[in-house]
């Protein structure tokens, strides 16, 4: 920790509360559960980068709570900080159907990290004052990798501990569902929750336009209650010839998506661990590399997704469901989607295209910042997907 870092994180402890404060090691598994990539530090902190990766804790009798953050990057990591106090964050694992976005417990507070400070505040003083029950703590990453480093290395960000005056309880159950999420920038959240303004203003740059917590996957995710494991960034593509193909083979080492400081054990991030359905929103960047509306370009394109979802078959088994998610940024790779489809019998095409005016009131939802899809548009793809995605699942 640097001296400036230090200066800081005494300068907030000194003005949070007279009661005793305590730092809990971010990898103690018995009061932390983490979802998604994570590999812990030699210092008792736990280091991640991919969108969607979340910690969970409950703590009671306390006045304040706080997460101390260990930054590398350039650019910052954006978090979501949600509280749920009334025991019922993440959903019922028995009912695939629920009625809607089953997200209880709003987010309070987006933290954008910065290697100038070392400690962050959850909750704290009325915010959480007299609760009758523990306090339910998550903290969501809500940039893509991309945004936080990843080019120059990776794998810099860390939770060092939490630290509180109250008391820690037992680690929340993991997630009885889990996810897993292929895609490029429309599925990473870029843009999204950003709904560009009516004088066309810019809405910022880097990390501040990343929102995952408004996509599509993460309201599923959150419904189903479900992990989400979401690899997902700007400009993705399978078959195009750029820098960030993705690899045909399950698992695949990530150094080949700027993954190289990861320990060699931690670059293989799917392992054949059973997972509940697979998500693959992949192809507008190939659409746009290569004329996929030609028939040469659209058969590419479709054996791509076939060598994809074979994979993924070996890996995770033939019967997993497996959507293609068609979104807002059509460039013709439905058509390869579709062929592919065709040659796959546990493949479907999952479609969450949405219109530009709300349906009720005709209002402008437009794109979000940087034209990707806003916050609106996925809330509705998401009601499309919904039924479908739960069908899936009442079948296994």
């Amino acid at each position: 920790m640097t001296t400036v870092m230090r200066a800081a994180l005494l300068a907030a402890l000194s003005t949070v509360c007279s009661a005793a404060l305590v730092s809990y090691p971010a990898s103690d598994a018995r009061f932390f559960t983490w979802s998604g990539r994570t590999v812990a530090s030699p210092s008792g902190g736990v280091t991640f980068d991919l969108e969607g990766t979340t910690l969970d804790f409950a703590v009671a009798n306390a006045t304040f709570v706080g997460l101390t953050v260990v930054d590398r990057t350039p650019g910052g990591m954006r978090l979501g900080v949600y509280l749920d106090t009334v025991g019922e964050f993440g959903g019922s694992a028995a009912d695939p159907n629920p009625a809607g976005a089953d997200i209880p417990g709003a987010r309070v507070s987006t933290l954008l990290t910065s290697p100038q400070q070392a400690l962050y505040t959850l909750a704290s003083g009325a915010q959480i004052a007299r609760l009758s029950r523990a306090l339910h703590v998550r903290v969501a990453n809500l940039a893509e990798y991309s945004m936080t480093g990843s080019a120059a290395g990776g794998a810099n960000v860390t939770v060092a501990a939490v630290v509180t005056d109250g008391v820690l309880q037992a680690a929340p159950a993991a997630r009885p569902r889990r996810f897993l999420v292929l895609g490029d920038s429309l599925s990473s959240g870029v843009g999204s929750g950003f709904t560009i303004p009516p004088d066309g203003a810019p809405c910022g740059a880097g990390v501040a336009l990343d929102d995952w917590s408004t996509t599509w996957n993460a309201l599923l995710c959150a419904n189903f209650s479900a992990a989400c494991e979401v690899v997902a960034q700007s400009g993705v593509t399978l078959v195009a010839d750029a820098a960030y193909n993705l690899p045909m083979s399950i698992p695949y080492a990530l150094g080949a998506m700027g993954y190289a400081a990861w320990p060699a054990a931690e670059r293989v991030l799917w392992t054949p661990r059973p997972v509940d359905a697979i998500f693959v929103e992949l192809g507008e960047n190939d659409a746009h590399a290569f004329n996929v509306t030609s028939p040469s370009g659209a058969a590419r394109l479709a054996a791509a997704y076939v060598a994809l979802a074979r994979s993924l078959a070996a890996a995770y088994g033939a019967a997993t469901p497996l959507f293609f998610v068609l979104a807002n940024h059509e460039a013709g790779q439905s058509v390869a989607m579709a062929l592919a489809v065709a040659e796959l019998p546990h493949a479907a095409l999952l479609n969450g295209t949405t219109p530009t005016l709300d349906p009720r009131s005709k209002e402008w939802i437009g794109n979000g910042c940087a034209g990707h899809p806003s916050a609106a548009q996925n809330v509705l793809a998401f009601a499309r997907m919904q039924p479908v995605v739960a069908a899936a699942l009442a079948r296994r």
